[in-house]
């Protein structure tokens, strides 16, 4: 199948799902991570705000931030670039121009991909090798070249794998995944 086959197809097996076994498992995916060595080892941990019917994260955030981790968030700069940005507060959020909720960087502070220690990816569909697909733009695959030292944890529900995911050459595939499964190696 081609991506935009395999993002179809993701997306309504998470669009599928009720709120109430999307909550359930928004909660089984944050102990999984919560308990990963890969987030115990974390200083810098990168997040995102959940869109429409992805996975959300917003506990694994609250937990970092409890654990005196910093909890950065993705802002798109142009429809294929990103920087993270460390949020002064709570509700200094805006909308960035790809039409996500990121932090205010007006109200934020830059931070060099090279510090984050783990990324956390949405996606709209995925494979056991951790591959993803994301929305077309390609920019975490270019982001995440720039995180030397992060380990990539990609968020999803069961719901949105897909049998196989040719990768692109420029595709950055995670090295973990996390569904309400577990979270595991990708192969």
């Amino acid at each position: 199948m081609d991506k935009v086959s395999l993002r179809r197809q993701g997306l309504a097996g998470r669009r599928g799902m009720s709120a109430a076994r999307r909550a359930e498992c928004d909660r089984a995916i944050a102990q999984a991570v919560a308990a990963s060595g890969a987030f115990a080892a974390a200083a810098v941990v990168m997040a995102y705000c959940r869109a429409g019917s992805e996975a959300d994260v917003s506990a694994l955030a609250a937990l970092a931030r409890a654990q005196g981790k910093a909890v950065v968030y993705p802002h798109c700069t142009a429809r294929t670039e990103m920087e993270a940005l460390l949020p002064e507060a709570d509700g200094a959020f805006v909308t960035d121009c790809n039409g996500m909720r990121s932090p205010d960087p007006a109200r934020a502070a830059r931070i060099d991909p090279e510090r984050i220690d783990l990324v956390l990816l949405p996606c709209a569909a995925f494979d056991s090798g951790g591959n993803r697909i994301g929305m077309g733009a390609g920019c975490y695959d270019r982001f995440l070249r720039r995180c030397t030292r992060a380990q990539t944890v990609l968020i999803a529900y069961e719901a949105q794998r897909v049998a196989r995911i040719d990768p692109d050459p420029t595709d950055v595939p995670a090295r973990q995944i996390a569904t309400e499964r577990g979270c595991f190696p990708a192969r």
